[in-house]
């Protein structure tokens, strides 16, 4: 006698639930249509048999090949395209080993979506919406998976999003700086009466801060010499105890901002130093490197190609593919009378 426990008769209850709800749910969506046999698309059943009668008249029947023909007659090639399209993905997909029970997914997806629209079976008598809704769920998930396979196989995209995450080539730096500025420079001078023209402003700035570069030689702190930087942000920060410990921080620096100069400074301090004084475009620096941590790529690369291979594919990327496979697959329409 095989003795059964309760956890066993649950699972089992719940199997045959389980198995109730997906029957139900596979009746529901019968009427949905059948796979064809290219598995890019589902369609009515009636279109499996052309001679299948759809209505009767006194003066004749309507069978499927007529209907068929008269669809034809109203909507031209208007979806050849997305035929055909269609088709690729789903060659496309099953060369690359890609969603391989899509066709089972988009079923299920289509009707969560028909439930969730509020719409009832007796709503769509002859399936056509949930249809539609299947077709919908089947490309987009082919789509998305071909666009985040070739993501992920992207190095261009790679390198750009390692380069976001921890910095230009792996190198994530917090600096910080006092910046004397060429405008307050000028406005200082001004206010003196003295000449403010471009050579004169570039001359106090540097004479500035090569001033506040020598208090720190005689053992004034960095945190000293914030106050008397133009920087606004800073300015800011120093009026609030919370943020005055923050005063002068540059949050995400990225070997951009502030140019080329700034950037070679930032490059060869070590962690603590300051640099000499650096020429921007708005005026002179002195900059401090509080951290540096360096990361490399092949320790990163396998999490940063998931993250590209996740998200819905956008308008751009879907027009690209789509004109890809359509090369590579050599669609060319040949229409009688063109």
């Amino acid at each position: 006698m095989i003795r059964m426990t309760s956890h066993t008769i649950a699972l089992l209850l719940f199997g045959v639930l389980l198995h109730g709800c997906v029957e139900q749910q596979q009746e529901k969506f019968r009427r949905a249509g059948r796979l064809d046999t290219s598995r890019a698309f589902y369609y009515p059943g009636f279109g499996t048999r052309p001679e299948t009668v759809l209505a009767t008249l006194r003066e004749g029947d309507v069978d499927a090949a007529m209907y068929m023909r008269y669809l034809a007659g109203r909507l031209g090639t208007r979806y050849l395209e997305d035929l055909a399209f269609d088709m690729v993905l789903e060659r496309e997909c099953r060369a690359r080993g890609l969603v391989k029970n899509a066709p089972l997914l988009a079923r299920s997806a289509a009707a969560r979506r028909f439930h969730e629209s509020g719409r009832r079976a007796k709503s769509d008598p002859d399936g056509s919406q949930q249809r539609k809704f299947i077709n919908e769920a089947l490309r987009k998930m082919r789509v998305d998976a071909l666009v985040a396979a070739n993501r992920r196989r992207n190095k261009g995209a790679l390198r750009a999003l390692f380069d976001r995450r921890f910095g230009v080539g792996g190198e994530r730096v917090r600096v910080r700086h006092v910046l004397i500025s060429y405008r307050a420079t000028g406005r200082r001078l001004h206010a003196a009466g003295e000449i403010a023209e471009a050579a004169a402003v570039e001359h106090a700035a540097r004479i500035h801060v090569t001033e506040l570069r020598e208090r720190l030689r005689r053992g004034d702190k960095f945190d000293a010499l914030l106050g008397s930087s133009d920087d606004r942000t800073t300015k800011t920060m120093l009026r609030d105890p919370k943020q005055a410990p923050e005063a002068g921080s540059l949050p995400s620096y990225n070997y951009v901002r502030y140019g080329e100069s700034f950037a070679r400074a930032v490059r060869v301090l070590k962690v603590g130093e300051v640099s000499l004084p650096v020429a921007s475009s708005v005026g002179y620096h002195l900059v401090q490197l509080l951290d540096r941590k360096i990361t490399k790529l092949e320790d990163v690369e396998e999490q940063l190609r998931q993250e590209l291979g996740r998200g819905s594919a956008k308008p751009a990327a879907v027009s690209a593919l789509r004109r890809a496979l359509f090369e590579k697959h050599g669609f060319a329409p040949r229409l009688p009378g063109k």
